[in-house]
């Protein structure tokens, strides 16, 4: 039984993609034009929508059996833009930046639709530059190191070397500079910054320590006992 003043209507709910069969009352009042509804052509059913493939305009022919004229859907996102036939996000496309066909230089990046720098890189001349490293732009574009490495943005030598004469050196190894600049050891070895010490397989042992050849290897001893029948030394 029917409340009064309301009809069933058999009608069509439009969904994303298609129609999907369904009942709503409507308000039937005295004098009431009533809206005509489009229904499938066999009088029953859903209705049923059919695109084509997207065309280099990105653009797909669509045709409904509710809506026989035919008409077109976008084939790109709505944060996408129709470029040469593809959708693109001009956000974040560096061929497409901003516009189609807008391409960032090399080594840039596009974000949010402008060309710019990746994270932690600075434009100076054009190209993108890590100012804590670059011997040409240490620390500020075309600040040039001179002879020195570019560390934290610094022309400065690394940890453990020290600056002599426009260049970095181990005062603790170098014979030119040997424990301080300038302080050569004429020929001989500089070790721990003292010059005549020996170097021991790679490790220095100081002025007056020797370098023996025990089973392990050659070590830095206090004193070499020397062994019979070709056996290593004894380093004590």
């Amino acid at each position: 039984m029917n409340t009064p003043g309301f009809t069933a209507h058999q009608s069509l709910y439009l969904s994303n993609r298609h129609y999907i069969t369904g009942f709503i009352a409507t308000w039937n009042l005295s004098g009431t034009v009533m809206p005509e509804l489009d229904v499938p052509e066999n009088g029953g059913g859903d209705c049923h929508e059919s695109c084509g493939a997207c065309s280099k305009a990105c653009k797909k022919s669509c045709q409904n059996t509710c809506l026989p004229v035919p008409y077109d859907k976008s084939c790109c996102a709505s944060t996408e833009t129709c470029c040469d036939g593809d959708c693109i996000n001009t956000h974040s496309n560096s061929a497409h930046c901003g516009a189609c066909g807008h391409g960032c230089p090399s080594g840039q990046v596009c974000n949010h639709g402008e060309c710019g720098c990746p994270s932690g890189q600075t434009l100076c001349n054009g190209k993108c530059i890590h100012l804590d490293s670059d011997y040409w732009n240490c620390g500020a574009c075309g600040h040039v190191c001179s002879n020195l490495p570019c560390i934290d943005g610094k022309c400065q030598c690394p940890s453990g070397f020290t600056k002599c004469s426009e260049a970095c050196v181990d005062l603790s190894r170098d014979r030119y500079n040997c424990g301080a600049c300038g302080v050569s050891c004429n020929g001989d070895s500089c070790c721990e910054g003292t010059c005549g010490g020996t170097i021991c397989d790679g490790t220095c042992c100081a002025k007056g320590v020797p370098c023996c050849d025990t089973a392990v290897g050659h070590r830095c001893c206090s004193l070499c006992i020397p062994m019979p029948f070709g056996l290593k030394d004894i380093c004590i």
